[in-house]
Parts: C-alpha cells; sequence; structure tokens
C-alpha cells in the first residue's frame, strides 16, 4: 500500500558517539591504546590517544562493499575532516574512519588534551561537516 508522501533531509555527516549503558549519554564507547575501555578503572591522561567509536561521518575515501567487513589494512577514512573536543578543550584527531573488520563503524582516534580535571567526566563530542554529534563522557587522570 502506498503511505502520504514524508520529506526527508538528507546530509553528508551526522555524527553520534556510541555510549555504554546509556542512549547516547554517559560513559562513551572509547578504548585506550591497549584496547580498555576508558573510565574509572582506566582512566585517559594527556597526551593519550584514545579511539571513540561513533556512525554517521558520512562517505569515506575508499569505497567498501555494503555489508562487507572494512579491511585491516589500508586505513579506510573519511571523506569530511572530523573534529573532536574533550572537556570543552579542542583535541587532536589522528584519524578518522571505518573500523577495521567491522562493518559500518566508525572510529575516530583523538589525542587527550592537557588541562583535564583528574577524576572528571570530561565530555566528549565530534564534529563533521559543520555537525555535532551527542556529548558523552570520559573519565580524566
Amino acid at each position: 500500500q502506498a503511505s502520504t508522501a514524508q520529506t526527508l533531509t538528507v546530509v553528508a555527516a551526522s555524527p553520534g558517539i556510541f555510549s555504554i549503558g546509556q542512549t547516547g549519554a554517559g560513559q562513551g564507547a572509547i578504548l585506550n591504546a591497549s584496547g580498555v575501555l576508558v573510565n574509572a578503572s582506566a582512566p585517559a591522561a594527556a597526551g593519550d590517544v584514545v579511539s571513540v567509536y561513533c556512525t554517521g561521518l558520512g562517505a569515506t575515501a575508499t569505497a567498501v562493499a555494503t555489508g562487507a567487513a572494512t579491511p585491516a589494512s589500508p586505513a579506510i577514512s573519511t571523506k569530511l575532516p572530523v573534529t573532536a573536543t574533550v572537556g570543552g578543550t579542542p583535541a587532536t584527531v589522528t584519524f578518522a574512519g571505518l573500523a577495521p573488520t567491522f562493518v559500518g563503524l566508525y572510529q575516530v582516534n583523538v589525542t587527550i588534551p592537557a588541562g583535564l580535571t583528574s577524576g572528571a567526566a570530561a565530555p566528549v563530542v565530534l564534529t563533521a561537516n559543520g555537525v555535532s554529534s551527542n556529548s558523552v563522557t570520559l573519565a580524566a587522570k
């Protein structure tokens, strides 16, 4: 059966960071360089590079077939630049693209900036194409 017409807005990117336990908020799905969840038991320090797992970063520089796992090598980066803030401070993004060996999962590698309060649940936000993600947190030391 036909339905009534619906209007859709299609955008190049609309990032969303995955979270643990709460829908779109709270502890982010963020791993340290050892693959451990960044939380109160394993906080991140200034200079650490963490991997933020997300969706909605748009097209990639190299196409991957729909439903296919991203190859482990070479890295598949996004076409659009991605920026990040941690604790409200701009953070360096060293990679934004598809997470190796996963299907449709994006990974953004971010260097933790200096100046975070120890023990704080610092907010993390990604931006692509002028659109900001939801805010999740990570523990800082």
